[in-house]
């Protein structure tokens, strides 16, 4: 049932973006981390998106069948900071949520700040990401860090 619904609020954030994919505003990638997690990037604006990455997690014989990790940031972007000749390498930084359930459910409020390449005459991207995490049920400071590929459609 918690992967139903987890699955449900990652199609509620992606299927509305079906719209604009033909503008190249919709990036669907992987980051590889452990676990392995789908990304997904809508640009709002020019300098705004919302990503949000889902990882489904299968271990051993003692994880929980149903397990997964869940994250949605808000994020802003300057395109300023380094300039090169051929694509653009963006500096992101914002603010969201991560919901992981892998024995019991812990809710995390994320302040991710990262950097992509995006490619000149191709719709990919690379990125790395790096996030500070508060876990909001015992005031736990953590921070995960990903490196992942998108491609823009």
């Amino acid at each position: 049932m918690k992967s139903t619904f987890v699955i449900f609020i990652f199609l509620v954030m992606v299927l509305p973006c079906q719209a604009s994919a033909q503008n190249g505003n919709i990036g669907v990638g992987v980051i590889l981390d452990d676990p392995v997690s789908i990304s997904v990037k809508r640009w709002l604006g020019k300098t705004t998106a919302i990503d949000g990455a889902l990882a489904l997690k299968s271990g051993g014989k003692d994880a929980d069948s149903g397990a997964f990790e869940l994250h949605v940031d808000y994020l802003k972007h300057n395109f300023n900071l380094f300039q090169i000749n051929e694509g653009s390498i963006p500096v992101h930084y914002g603010v969201g949520i991560k919901l992981d359930n892998d024995k019991t459910m812990k809710t995390s409020i994320r302040v991710p700040v990262g950097i992509s390449y995006q490619f000149q005459n191709t719709s990919v991207s690379v990125f790395y990401e790096f996030a500070l995490l508060l876990d909001v049920s015992n005031s736990n400071l953590y921070s995960e860090s990903a490196l992942g590929v998108r491609y823009y459609f």
